[in-house]
C-alpha cells in the first residue's frame, strides 16, 4: 500500500514536470495547454483533499470519495468532478510512464509533442 506522503510527492513531482514542460515548449496547441491546465487543477484539488487520509492508494481515494458522496449529497457534484479528474490524471500518468519507458533519454519536451498530433 502506498503512503499518503508518497502520493503527495508523486503528485507534486508530476505537477512540477507538467509546469516545466509547458515552459519548455512554447508552441503548445490550445487543446494540449487546456489538457495540461486541467491536469494541474486536478493535482491541486487532489493535494488539497489528501491530508484527510492516512495510508491509501488510488482505489482507496476513490472508495473514500464515493462514500463521502453517499454521506453528503451537497458535495457529491464536486466529488464526482474530482473522481473524473482522478481518472484523467491516472490516464495521463500512465501515458507519461509508457513514453518514459519507450525512450531511455526521456526529455520533458517529448512529453508534449505526441499529444500535439491529437
Amino acid at each position: 500500500m502506498t503512503t499518503l506522503h508518497e502520493i503527495q510527492l508523486e503528485l507534486q513531482d508530476l505537477s512540477c514536470n507538467l509546469k516545466y514542460a509547458t515552459k519548455q515548449d512554447k508552441h503548445l496547441s490550445a487543446d494540449m495547454q487546456k489538457k495540461i491546465d486541467v491536469a494541474l487543477l486536478a493535482i491541486e484539488q487532489i493535494l488539497g483533499f489528501l491530508p484527510t487520509y492516512s495510508q491509501l492508494d488510488q482505489d482507496a481515494i476513490k472508495d473514500n470519495l464515493i462514500q463521502a458522496m453517499a454521506n453528503d449529497v451537497a458535495r457529491s457534484k464536486k466529488i464526482t468532478e474530482i473522481l473524473d479528474l482522478l481518472d484523467g490524471l491516472e490516464l495521463l500518468m500512465t501515458q507519461i510512464s509508457l513514453m518514459q519507458a519507450a525512450e531511455p533519454a526521456f526529455a520533458y519536451k517529448e512529453t508534449i509533442q505526441p499529444y500535439n498530433q491529437i
